[in-house]
Order: structure tokens, then C-alpha cells, then sequence
């Protein structure tokens, strides 16, 4: 009789082994399903969102990587990309270009507040162009960019704030800038050349919070249990100048012994050629920093596009991810628990089999086909589940209609045979090694 024939047998035979095993296997698929159609689509969604390439990143430090890397040191070893690290990221052949934005807050500013705010502080945003404030949901400008990028130090405020203040394009203010400076030790400095520094206002700004961003804040504010703040003070009590401004900051603090890192703060936007490239990227930065990298599509830059979908994707696969490892680990615990357990109910048929003189690499070949045949059956009837499941929630939970994907049905095929040949791995041993005659004696 052959393996193939003896296997489904034994299947048969064995009703209460076999859906124990059933039920570990579709668990185990099911996960790695819902796992790879996420994935899968949030590639697809990605490549509409990115049909021309130019796919823009954010770059930073992996905090858990950090962390664990400086455990001997504590916090201090945490790991912090460089200004040369990210010009040597620049020059990479799968990046398009760099951008930049910066941003400080000067505290106790003589001004009204608007309704909502905390304290009298400004938040600056550093920006040269257009495009960059169009990026600020539910802001429209009012001012001419030529005055803006020629002028000496030149600065945009909310139009309800400068009206609280009696204030108009072409005035002048002064910003104590010595009361946000800090040392590379986090204590504040006084810096006499930043205790008085004059701006002349060039132009305004208004803020409307859009419903998508009053939607956000209610959702929030039901979450953890408090008023939602409809102000948007925040949005309000902001201020934009030219990243020169930013630049004459940094040295005067510099130059006095300050640390400017700890007042002016620089993010980096890397901008890679096409999507095809990110996984490359991400090897070759992680050798320019030298440590993890946490790296992903910063897609709300593409402000003109509506990225609902993709970001009720992103959020499920970092749901699915923190529980995903931990649901393989357990599985494959357990099937190595009952691949034990199952080999010992199977002493005596496996002494027998070999008594007989059935090649010991058949026997082990018969575990191994029982189980891609259980196997089989779990991932076509958990590819279905998961889908259907997935989609559903989509669409009740997040309004999104995912697209169907069958890609993922082959992945997970393939991470099935992977967790078979390690599960029988054990039964492998056991069965090169059993004495038959010391099983039928």
C-alpha cells in the first residue's frame, strides 16, 4: 500500500486528531491570510495613489531598536539621524530628491489669545513655497510670495489673531526667542541677540477646520472619554516665515553655545524614484545610519488625493501585525507539542510499518503528506473566511471596499508547507532513530 493511500486513512481513521489539527492550521492560515490581503492591498492602493513614482518617506530611528541598542547606556544611546546621514541618503541613486521642513515655538509672546488656546505661545512653521502651506488642511493664504521670499525677516499670521491684536500687514512684532533656547543639556539660555528680534508681517492666513478634521477630533475626544476640542486653536496660534529665518536662528544660537537642534526642529521628507525601490532604499540607509531605521510612504503629502482607504489599511495591518508574530509563535508551538504528542499515540504503527520493511524516509513522508493534506483543506477554507470577513469589516467599519486580491492565496500556501516541514520535524527524528524491535517487544 502506498503512502498516499495509507495517509488518507489514517486521516479518515483518526477524526478527533485530524480536526484538532484542522482547527490549528486554519487559525494559523486565517492570520496569515488577513496578513498578506492587507498587505497586498495596501500596495495596490499605494500604486494608485503613486502612479508616476517621486514616493515620498519619512525617515527616522526604530524607537524599540533604539532602545534596546542603548540598554547598557539608557536613553542616552538612543540613535538620531544626522543632517550628513540624510545628505548622503540624498545623493542615493533610488532618490529623487530631499525636502526639508522646520519649525521652533517661541513662548510667551504679548499677544491676545484666540478662543481655546493654552498659553500665549507661537507655533513657526519654516516654509519657502507655496506648495508646502497647501499642505495645511484647512488653510488658505493671503499674501504675495515674491514680498515673502525677499523680505528681511518676513512673517504670515492667522487673520483672527492679528485682529485680536490690532494688528495689519505691515506692522512690525518682536519675538523673545531667548526663553525657548536651550544647551545640549536641555537648560535654557539667554541669548541677548534672540531677546528682541523684529518681523514684519507680509501677509495672513485663515483656518476653517474641514468636517473630516472635526469627524477626527470628536472620534478622538469619544475615545478617551473627554469634550472634543472644536477650537483648533492650535491651527490659530501658528505663524510661517522662510526657512532663511530658521537659518539666522541657528546660528546665532550656535555661535553663543547653544544647541539649536533642541529649538529649531528639523524633519526630513526623502523622496524616493518609484515604489519599486523603497525595500532597496531601506538597506541602503540603514548602512549609511548604521542602526534600525523606521521607514514607510508618508502618503499625507499627496494632499490632493483622498487617502480614506489606505489609511483604515494601514491602520488594520498595524493592528494585524502587533498580534500577527505572536499568533505564529503560539502555533508553532503547539504543533510541535502535538507533533510529540501524536508521534508516542503512533509508536506502535510506525514499529510496525518499519518491522515490515517500509523505508524509514516513507514513514515520515506519510506524517508529512497527512498534514499539507489537513493543510490544504485549512488554507482553502480559511482563504475564503478571512477574505469575506475582511471585506466585510471594511466596509461596515471603515466605508472602504477593498479590492479582491488572490495573490495572497499562493503566499499562504507557501508559509503553510513552511510550518508543516517545521512542525514534522520532530517526527523526522523520531522516525530515523525508533528500534522497532524495541516498540513490538
Amino acid at each position: 500500500m502506498n503512502i498516499f493511500k495509507r495517509a488518507l486513512i489514517n486521516i479518515g481513521a483518526n477524526k478527533g486528531k485530524t480536526l484538532l489539527l484542522f482547527v490549528i492550521f486554519f487559525t494559523s492560515m486565517f492570520a496569515i491570510t488577513m496578513n498578506n490581503i492587507v498587505n497586498e492591498t495596501y500596495d495596490k492602493l499605494l500604486e494608485e495613489a503613486f502612479p508616476d513614482g517621486d514616493v515620498p518617506l519619512y525617515v527616522q530611528p526604530n524607537f524599540s531598536m533604539s532602545v534596546l541598542g542603548g540598554a547598557k547606556g539608557g536613553w542616552e544611546e538612543q540613535k538620531t539621524i544626522t543632517k550628513e546621514m540624510y545628505d548622503e541618503m540624498a545623493n542615493l541613486d533610488t532618490v529623487s530628491r530631499v525636502e526639508k521642513s522646520m519649525n521652533t515655538y517661541v513662548n510667551n509672546v504679548d499677544f491676545e489669545m484666540v478662543e481655546g488656546a493654552y498659553d500665549s505661545s507661537i507655533a513657526i512653521q519654516f516654509a519657502d513655497d507655496q506648495k508646502s502651506f497647501e499642505l495645511s488642511e484647512g488653510v488658505t493664504y493671503d499674501f504675495d510670495p515674491t514680498t515673502y521670499a525677499t523680505s528681511e525677516r518676513p512673517i504670515v499670521l492667522n487673520d483672527e489673531l492679528l485682529e485680536l491684536n490690532n494688528l495689519s500687514v505691515g506692522d512690525k512684532i518682536t519675538f523673545d526667542f531667548s526663553s525657548s533656547t536651550y544647551n545640549s543639556d536641555g537648560q535654557m539660555m539667554s541669548i541677548d541677540e534672540l531677546k528682541a528680534v523684529e518681523y514684519t508681517i507680509v501677509g495672513s492666513y485663515h483656518f476653517e477646520p474641514t468636517p473630516e478634521m472635526i469627524a477626527q477630533e470628536q472620534k478622538w475626544a469619544e475615545e478617551y472619554n473627554q469634550e472634543p476640542d472644536l477650537s483648533f486653536a492650535y491651527y490659530k496660534m501658528s505663524a510661517y516665515m522662510p526657512i532663511k529665518n530658521a537659518d539666522e536662528l541657528i546660528q546665532i544660537i550656535d555661535e553663543n553655545g547653544g544647541d539649536s537642534t533642541q529649538t529649531v526642529y528639523t524633519n526630513y521628507t526623502i523622496y524616493v524614484t518609484e515604489l519599486s525601490q523603497i525595500s532597496k532604499f531601506k538597506e541602503e540607509a540603514k548602512k549609511i545610519a548604521g542602526f534600525e531605521l523606521d521607514i514607510d510612504v508618508n502618503y499625507w503629502l499627496q494632499s490632493d488625493t483622498d487617502f480614506s482607504a489606505l489609511e483604515s489599511i494601514l491602520q488594520a495591518r498595524y493592528t494585524i501585525e502587533r498580534v500577527f508574530v505572536l499568533l505564529i509563535v503560539v502555533v508553532g508551538i503547539m504543533l510541535v507539542i502535538i507533533a510529540i504528542i501524536l508521534i508516542r499515540g503512533r509508536r506502535k504503527e510506525i514499529g510496525i510499518l518499519i518491522a515490515l520493511g517500509e523505508r524509514r524516509k516513507n514513514v515520515y513522508f506519510q506524517m508529512v503528506f497527512e498534514q499539507i493534506l489537513i493543510m490544504l483543506v485549512a488554507t482553502f477554507t480559511a482563504f475564503p473566511t478571512a477574505t469575506i470577513a475582511l471585506r466585510r469589516i471594511a466596509n461596515t467599519y471603515a466605508s472602504v471596499d477593498l479590492p479582491l486580491v488572490i495573490s495572497p492565496l499562493f503566499i499562504s500556501l507557501l508559509a503553510g508547507l513552511a510550518i508543516v516541514l517545521v512542525s514534522t520535524l520532530i517526527p523526522a527524528i523520531y522516525t530515523m532513530r525508533v528500534n522497532p524491535k524495541k516498540i513490538l517487544l
